[in-house]
């Protein structure tokens, strides 16, 4: 059983919010679906997603609960033209998924080496950090273990911060309910007209891990823990969508001693009004 879990959920966080299997938690549900895509080289995800809102049709008149958890993960796959709309597409189609998992475990580089811009563009790792961006509310899980490059860690921490500027511009209120897909404030606009089905709402995730990401240097990180909340000063900075973010996976990215500390201070800082309730810093070299 950890094995599967291991393998569609690798967040040992998400894991324990559905599946505990360590510690009770009344309010887990005990139950979750997995879709697993096969492993190749993605240009497109038109002809899946049909045949994903085909098998979400399927299962989902079969199962009474709506406490399932739905998880559509890609495991040793790249990424490239138009995969990233067609899959928001595709999930727009199927409000039963809640998570994404993009996961790599046969990555050839060395910790600590730095992948080239030319490997970073062909891997397509900075589609799926658009990503960020785009899904549905109803996703509320996101996973990248061990995929992300440096150029797709930037595009994400751009992302947000864009994110908390158009909620300025919407009166940045901290439960926003826009859409976000901020690839042009006019698309924005078009999709926000449309309302989420009742029960969502738009706005951030729940849950979000980052994790195996040795290949990456600790400073890579900081602009990202900067968006977990805010400085000493509220109200010159914009409004971060991570400022609710009650889960965060970071293990596993061997940060060091310093870098862990500058998250713990923005955790623990009163000021900050971080809303963090799990955080996995495992696995991050603290105390060597």
């Amino acid at each position: 059983v950890k094995r599967l879990l291991d393998f569609y959920i690798p967040s040992k966080l998400f894991q324990n919010e559905c599946l505990p299997l360590c510690d009770l938690q009344p309010e887990s549900s005990f139950n979750f679906r997995a879709l697993a895509m096969p492993e190749r080289r993605y240009f497109s995800f038109r002809r899946e997603g049909q045949v994903l809102m085909r098998v979400c049709e399927k299962h989902a008149g079969a199962i009474n609960s709506e406490d399932v958890h739905w998880v559509l993960g890609f495991t040793n796959s790249t990424f490239a033209g138009e995969f990233a709309e067609t899959l928001v597409q595709a999930l727009y189609r199927c409000p039963i998924i809640q998570a994404m998992s993009f996961s790599r475990n046969n990555r050839q580089k060395m910790p600590g080496t730095i992948l080239s811009a030319d490997e970073e563009e062909d891997d397509g790792s900075v589609l799926l950090a658009n990503l960020a961006g785009s899904l549905p509310p109803w996703v509320t899980h996101l996973t990248f273990d061990n995929i992300l490059s440096k150029r797709a860690l930037d595009s994400i921490v751009a992302i947000l911060k864009s994110m908390g500027e158009l909620s300025a511009g919407c009166g940045g209120t901290h439960g926003i309910d826009h859409d976000r897909d901020l690839s042009s404030t006019l698309s924005a606009k078009r999709r926000y007209s449309q309302p989420p089905p009742a029960g969502h709402t738009q706005g951030t995730f729940h849950g979000l891990a980052i994790r195996n990401h040795s290949h990456l240097s600790g400073e890579t990180f900081k602009p990202f823990f900067n968006l977990l909340g805010f400085g000493s000063s509220p109200d010159s900075l914009q409004y971060t969508p991570l400022i609710t973010l009650k889960i965060l996976d970071l293990s596993g990215n061997r940060l060091g001693d310093e870098i862990v500390a500058t998250v713990l201070q923005i955790a623990h800082r009163k000021e900050s009004r971080c809303s963090l309730e799990q955080l996995d810093l495992s696995k991050n070299d603290i105390g060597t």
